[in-house]
């Protein structure tokens, strides 16, 4: 099974390149993973009868207890069969729906190829956690694939309409699945299901919570407003998304754990009652709709409440019809959809009052269309008719609390049903009520007409042997207790009180559908309940609203304003938390021995930094403040050295140099002296903000340890560093082993923050293109004027800055020390394992000698010394440290686990290589695509305004940003 998921992942990366070299045809290779899914699980279907269920299971983070366990028993071998048959279908169907040449169409390939493998992923998850995250894999695609036409206004908003409501279902599922994995000890499906945690208001939270994330995905009330707005999809992601696959998740998660919790209140009454209504609202909303891709969509919101009545039922003959209406919706479905796309693509409209003359020029489509809203409707002798009869027959006859009630409420849906059907089958095939004669049409691809017709011709044919598929469809519904009275599969059962039924829907259905005018008539004229879409659109323009103003209110580009927002809620949240801690300590009469200072020295440095902050307080020109700043952080790379921590002294003095660097830079934009005359108010504000809070970090200092329940970490690290990691610098195996999580974390926003801060540059400026049109033509003029001849210098692109900014000193020490320092940086990234450095250390040391480059040399000089896009290292290295994670969990380890390996090399000795040391690299590329980045939003971009604002020539190369170079 992970085989079938990694050919799909394949799949997924190759789409874009298949589509870019062979068009639309690259559909046919993409049918491949499906192909082989689909033919595995028929070879696997004996074993799957026999009970003995492949079953495939990893340990992936045994801390949380996620780990890939694989499981396809009766239920989720019918859904792969589905989703793998259907894929198949609809990719073939997009080889001849798509012309060559469509824009994005190697993304929507790749997006729909790997959309299959998620909804596999899904339905074989016999763990909680990986059932959720395949869940949320399948949402982030279907909201790429609904906003494919990123063009369309509409397509953008279903899009994004669609994702908001699942991932808000899927939050409450996550929560739920956590709540009912507590409660049962375990997170695997399989034994949830067979032993059921005990029955009180947080397992029925948790039910209630799961349902949630199921009826938001299958498009129930009051959620059903997303799935009809999807349909400004292309229609093979209407067919395969809203009929086959996507909508089928939530049907799915209530069929499978309908077997452990049907019998609940909770579960009863959310399944049935919503189910219900959205069989009802969705017939009822079909019936005025003229689209015939709507008439569908609410048909299929309809249906889906439908399914959500039989299997949330809890009795063993719903759940029986369940499934066989599981497998004819699927069928009949995405052939109607199809249809429409080839009705769409051959006329240019769905509108059904303009569609005219269609039945006899497409013959063939005509009745494969008809034989599937027939299946739709119920109607003798098609699969969904079994479907129909074999629900009717379990809650005519079922033993469920409230079976006959949802017996009217089937029964009237089905009326409905037929009626929209019909409303379909008239509207596509027959004369419009609105059109001028035939409409034009031009000629489908065959495999346009080929796909519906085959989907539709199988709701026929799977009919005829439905009996077959009982005992199969029997290993899930089995699950459910026994009833007196049996249902079974077939096209007859005798004349009785299930066929009269049958019947009665079909005539009540035909007199709706005859009766349409008028019922539209009264629909137009009937007062409008307000939908659930108004109640959507209010709820999300008060959350933009609320954002807005408290944005205004918090944040007015002020940034003493910012900064003290900050600083209070430090000081009344954890400040008052420690100092009621302290007052507790007091209390209790712990004693509290408090050390001020080991040595004359700290004490020396201390009242040194604590005089350069006082004096950088009250400094009036920047520079000045700026630098008092600086002493404050090198004092504090003092203290640490003084208390024995090198590598924490080696990295605040790296930092601090960089910061410096970057205050520097900026400072250029400003004046040399603070503008405004701070008043006693506000500078009584200021210090007492900061005095406060000093005072939260000492009393956190000093509180913390005395509530320390255990014996502490940091005990035992001088040993794990070793074992575990493999190194003896404590500090960075903890950054790249025991909490290379975080670091993880911390180096995505660091990339964050570095894209976050060149935008704001870039858009500062008032016109690109503009600012390289001016050097280009200064690169001509100063062409002409110094000719071929090339100034020659100690850096290989410093002619490029103007004499009057040129240093001849700076030059050669640069020229000298460069490469030292790159050295440097690279000693400290291979020994930072064993010794002080790293790769962070390591980076800010590469970055400080790219620094100088472009102080010696300007932005010329920097690409000359770094000739790669800032962009790419920070990419290269956080997919490089996560990379490492990777490929230990595919050899059979954890998450980021570290492997040693000593390897004798002649002439050397013995190599010692740490895995981790891969991870360091990545943060080293991060670091320095960071540096790199400063340096060009901050730098070049900063130098080219300078100089445009001072009016002086613009010499090319010096001030054109990196990545701005054509």
């Amino acid at each position: 099974m992970l085989a079938l998921l990694i050919a799909h992942v394949a799949a997924y990366a190759l789409a874009p390149l298949l589509v870019r070299l062979f068009g639309r045809r690259a559909f046919w290779a993409l049918i491949l993973p499906n192909v082989g899914t689909a033919v595995w699980a028929m070879a696997k279907a004996p074993a799957v009868l026999g009970g003995d269920l492949p079953t495939q299971r990893w340990q992936w983070i045994p801390s949380i207890s996620m780990t890939i366990d694989l499981q396809m028993d009766v239920l989720s071998w019918v859904l792969t069969l589905i989703i793998s048959v259907i894929g198949i279908l609809v990719l073939s169907y997009c080889a001849g729906y798509f012309e060559d040449g469509e824009p994005d169409l190697g993304r929507f390939a790749a997006h729909l190829t790997a959309f299959s493998g998620a909804m596999l992923g899904l339905v074989w998850s016999d763990n909680l956690l990986l059932l959720y995250l395949f869940w949320e894999i399948t949402t982030v695609l279907s909201y790429l694939l609904v906003g494919h036409l990123s063009h369309k206004t509409e397509s953008r908003q279903a899009a994004t309409q669609a994702l908001v409501v699942t991932t808000f279902g899927g939050l409450a599922m996550l929560v739920g699945m956590v709540l009912i994995g507590l409660a049962a000890g375990t997170y695997r499906v399989s034994e949830i299901i067979a032993a059921p945690p005990d029955p009180g208001s947080v397992v029925a939270a948790a039910v209630v919570l799961i349902l949630v994330g199921a009826i938001s995905k299958s498009a129930l009330v009051p959620f059903h407003f997303w799935l009809p707005g999807a349909m400004a999809a292309p229609t093979p992601v209407s067919a395969y998304l809203h009929a086959a696959a996507m909508v089928k998740a939530g049907i799915y998660l209530v069929a499978r754990f309908a077997p452990g919790f049907a019998d609940r209140t909770e579960w009863q009454l959310t399944c049935l009652v919503l189910g219900g209504l959205t069989m009802l609202i969705g017939g009822y909303r079909a019936l005025r709709q003229h689209d015939l891709k709507l008439v569908l969509a609410y048909g299929t919101v309809s249906q889906l409440g439908f399914l959500v009545i039989l299997f949330g039922s809890g009795t063993r003959n719903a759940a029986l019809a369940g499934l066989t209406m599981l497998v004819a919706h699927a069928v009949f479905k995405a052939s109607l959809f199809l249809t429409v796309g080839a009705i769409d693509h051959a006329t240019g409209t769905r509108d059904l009052r303009v569609l005219d003359g269609l039945g006899r020029r497409m013959p063939v489509l005509a009745v494969a269309s008809t034989l599937a809203a027939a299946s739709m409707a119920g109607v003798p002798p098609l699969l969904g008719f079994v479907g129909k009869e074999a629900a009717y027959s379990a809650l005519l006859h079922g033993e469920g609390r409230f079976s006959q009630w949802m017996l009217v409420v089937i029964f009237l849906g089905s009326v409905l049903t037929f009626a929209y059907s019909a409303r379909f089958v008239w509207g596509a095939w027959g004369p419009g009520s609105e059109s001028e004669g035939p409409i034009e049409t031009q000629a489908n691809p065959w495999v346009v007409t080929a796909v519906p017709v085959t989907l539709g011709v199988l709701g026929l044919v799977f009919a005829v042997p439905s009996a077959l598929a009982e005992p199969m469809f029997g290993l899930y519904s089995h699950q459910f207790p026994a009833e007196d009275y049996v249902a079974h599969l077939g096209l007859w059962h005798g004349l009785n009180l299930v066929l009269l039924l049958s019947f009665a829907t079909l005539a009540l259905g035909a007199v709706l559908f005859a009766l349409r005018v008028h019922i539209e008539n009264w629909q137009r004229a009937a007062p409008h309940v307000p939908a659930a879409v108004s109640a959507y659109r209010l709820v999300m323009r008060g959350l933009d609203r609320v954002s807005l103003e408290v944005t205004g209110l918090l944040h007015r580009g002020s940034l003493p304003l910012s900064l003290s927002l900050i600083l209070v809620v430090l000081i009344v949240i954890p400040g008052g938390a420690t100092l009621l801690a302290g007052i507790d300590v007091m209390r209790a009469g712990v004693p509290v021995g408090i050390l001020l200072y080991e040595s004359p020295a700290q004490l020396l440095v201390a009242i040194l930094v604590a005089v350069a902050a006082v004096a950088a307080m009250n400094s009036l020109r920047r520079f000045r403040a700026v630098f008092l700043v600086g002493v404050t952080g090198y004092g504090s790379a003092m203290l640490f050295l003084l208390h024995g921590a090198p590598d924490l002294a080696l990295t605040q003095v790296l930092v601090e140099t960089v910061s410096l660097v970057v205050f520097v830079l900026v400072l250029r934009r400003f004046s040399p002296h603070f503008p405004d005359v701070v008043s006693g108010g506000q500078r009584v504000w200021r210090i007492l903000l900061g005095v406060l809070s000093g005072l939260v970090f000492t009393g956190v200092a000093l509180i913390a340890p005395m509530g320390r329940t255990g014996p502490p970490d940091s005990t035992g690290l001088p040993e794990t560093a070793v074992e575990f990691g493999g190194g003896y610098n404590i500090v960075n195996v903890i950054l790249v082993d025991t909490r290379a999580w975080d670091t993880m974390g911390e180096i995505s926003v660091v990339l964050v923050a570095a894209t976050g801060v060149a935008s704001l540059i870039f858009l500062q400026s008032t016109n690109m293109s503009r600012m390289r049109l001016n050097l280009a033509a200064a690169r001509a003029k100063r062409l002409v004027r110094s000719g071929t001849i090339a100034e020659a210098g100690w850096l290989s692109e410093v002619r490029a800055v103007p004499p009057e900014r040129r240093s001849l000193m700076f030059e050669v020490i640069t020229r000298l020390i460069f490469h030292a320092v790159m050295l440097w940086s690279l000693y400290l990234l291979f020994t930072g394992h064993n010794d002080p450095g790293g790769g962070f250390a390591g980076g800010l040391v590469a970055g400080l000698g790219l620094t100088i480059r472009y102080l010696a040399g300007g932005a010329a000089e920097l690409r000359a010394a770094m000739p790669v896009m800032p962009g790419a290292l920070l990419g290269s290295g956080l997919f490089l440290s996560a990379g490492v994670g990777l490929v230990s969990m595919l050899v059979g380890g954890q998450v980021l686990e570290s492997w040693t390996f000593d390897i004798p090399v002649p002439l050397i000795g013995n190599l010692h290589i740490v895995t981790s040391m891969f991870f360091d690299i990545g943060v080293y590329f991060v670091v320095i695509g960071l540096m790199l980045d400063i340096l060009r939003s901050l730098g070049s971009s900063l130098d080219y305004r300078i100089a445009e604002a001072e009016g002086r020539a613009i010499v090319p190369g010096d001030y054109e940003p990196m990545g701005e170079r054509r």
